[in-house]
């Protein structure tokens, strides 16, 4: 998902005073264990092509938002 379309998602949730913490790029590792979560024996490893051609494009990011009480 595109990261501004996650966020407008999160604002139309409610949430505001949206801060991001940090941001990080999943490398060759780290893709290989979510492309096959929650493990080889349901999932099958990637093909190391397909790993290489969504390298570089696929970042966590970690955030903190509020979400103001509803007034009744």
């Amino acid at each position: 998902m595109e990261e501004q379309a996650y966020f407008d998602l999160i604002k139309k949730a409610g949430f505001e005073k949206i801060r991001i913490v940090a941001r990080h790029s999943l490398g060759p590792t780290e893709l290989e264990e979510m492309a096959s979560c929650p493990g080889p024996e349901f999932a099958p490893r990637p093909e190391k092509e397909d790993l290489a051609a969504v390298q570089g494009t696929v970042t966590s990011i970690k955030f903190t938002a509020a979400k103001p009480l509803s007034r009744r």
